[in-house]
This record gives structure tokens, C-alpha cells and sequence, in this order.
């Protein structure tokens, strides 16, 4: 949602509808792969919460190298296609986004309350420097 809100809030004369379907959907695909790829991050941890317990990874439904795999093909595909539909910068953003997410938010989020900051940190960027 928030993609497409600032793609329309961007746009500048008609509306390119299949460009704005593209740089959704890169989008989509860049965050499904976070999701996954940060599954992969918490699986032994999530075992021991109630609310993550019945995820696929603890439950062993799915093995952790698949559950690897599949997030690293969704952000390098989501990656690929922002790049060829919305230039080098959209696609660095992504991926500065999936790996802030992963690097510095998953990791710091059980140790301190400044990992929402950080997460948050590359949403930030566009208005800042003016898009």
C-alpha cells in the first residue's frame, strides 16, 4: 500500500498503470523474501513462543535450506525486477531495506528498543532526501 501511494503521490502527468503494477509487485516480492529470510533467522527461537510455535520452520513442515533458498530467490527476483522497472535507486532502497530488516532489525529487536528505529530507518529515506 504504501508503494503505490507514493508512486501515485510521485507521478507526474497520466498514470502508468503496468509500471505501477511492476514496482508493486517487486516490492511485494523484495518483502515476502524479508519475511522469509528473516523465518529462517528465528526458527529456533520462534519454537519456544506460543504465537510462532505453529510457524512451517519450528513445526518442521519446512527445512530450514528450503525456507533459505526461497527467501533469497523472492529478494534477488524482487531486486531484479525493481531494478529494471524502477532504476538503480529503487532497488538499492529495497535492498538496503531487506537488509537493514535482517541485519540490524531482527537481531537488535530482543536486545534493545532502538531496533524500531532502525527498521524504520530506510522507509525514512525517500521523503528525506526528497522524493
Amino acid at each position: 500500500m504504501t508503494t503505490a501511494a507514493g508512486y501515485y503521490m510521485g507521478a507526474r502527468g497520466p498514470m502508468n498503470w503496468l509500471h505501477l503494477m511492476h514496482t508493486v509487485f517487486a516490492t511485494m516480492l523484495i518483502a515476502a523474501g524479508t519475511a522469509t529470510l528473516n523465518n529462517y533467522i528465528e526458527r529456533d527461537s520462534d519454537r519456544f513462543m506460543r504465537r510462532t510455535a505453529s510457524r512451517p520452520l519450528p513445526t518442521g513442515v519446512i527445512q530450514p535450506r528450503e525456507a533459505l533458498l526461497f527467501g533469497v530467490a523472492l529478494s534477488v527476483a524482487g531486486a531484479i525486477d525493481l531494478y529494471i522497472v524502477g532504476g538503480p535507486w529503487a532497488c538499492g532502497l529495497g535492498v538496503a531495506t531487506c537488509l537493514s530488516y535482517l541485519l540490524a532489525y531482527t537481531p537488535l529487536k530482543k536486545r534493545t528498543v532502538w531496533a524500531t528505529f532502525i527498521g524504520a530507518f530506510p522507509g525514512a529515506i525517500p521523503p528525506m532526501i526528497g522524493w
